[in-house]
């Protein structure tokens, strides 16, 4: 846990883990690291199918039909695997789904507190898993759709998300990977070696 937390493809991941590791022993849990991450994997799983119940009760106002396709969710292989083992999924769904959330709610009842909120969220999806750059297109759709000023609502929105992404990044690549900065001469330079390291 000491020597390198961060790594570009999932950035936030083993810092998540490692403050977790650390909750742990604080509280007299001694736990190696691979099962301080099994244990917040079920904890990230577990709020996350919280979360969902709790949009789809609000969305169907039906309890049944929330409760089963929550059920439905937690008991779906791949998300019960990966939230009861060490992998890098279960932040990564779980900031997804908070995303996903505050965006159908931006778009009901639109307020700077929510685009702000929901900015910092989908910049924490991205640093948990690189490849959910991929859900920003539907956070700017449902900023696009609320209608006026949605040029400045969407210029705020790629400011706060850009700089929460975009800072943890650049200090990784150039201060860990060492990969932003020409070892020769010392100077900023993009190489083969930063693309490769970011993704």
């Amino acid at each position: 846990w000491q020597r390198q937390l961060a790594w570009a493809n999932h950035l936030s991941f083993n810092y998540y883990g490692h403050i977790f590791w650390r909750l742990l022993k604080y509280i007299g849990i001694e736990k190696d690291g691979y099962s301080a991450l099994q244990i917040m994997n079920s904890f990230f799983g577990a709020v996350t199918v919280g979360i969902f119940f709790l949009f789809l009760r609000k969305l169907i106002e039906k309890i049944y039909l929330s409760v089963v396709f929550s059920l439905l969710l937690a008991f779906s292989y791949a998300f019960w695997y990966r939230s009861i083992d060490a992998q890098v999924y279960p932040p990564s769904v779980f900031w997804l789904t908070v995303s996903f959330i505050l965006t159908w709610s931006y778009a009901r009842q639109k307020s700077k507190l929510k685009l702000a909120i929901l900015s910092v969220t989908s910049a924490l999806a991205v640093l948990a898993h690189q490849g959910n750059i991929f859900f920003l297109p539907t956070v700017i759709v449902g900023i696009v759709l609320v209608g006026r000023k949605n040029i400045k609502n969407l210029f705020l929105f790629g400011i706060i998300a850009g700089f929460v992404i975009a800072v943890p990044y650049l200090h990784v690549l150039t201060y860990q990977e060492k990969t932003l900065i020409d070892r020769n001469t010392g100077r900023f330079a993009i190489n083969e070696t930063t693309i490769k390291n970011s993704f």
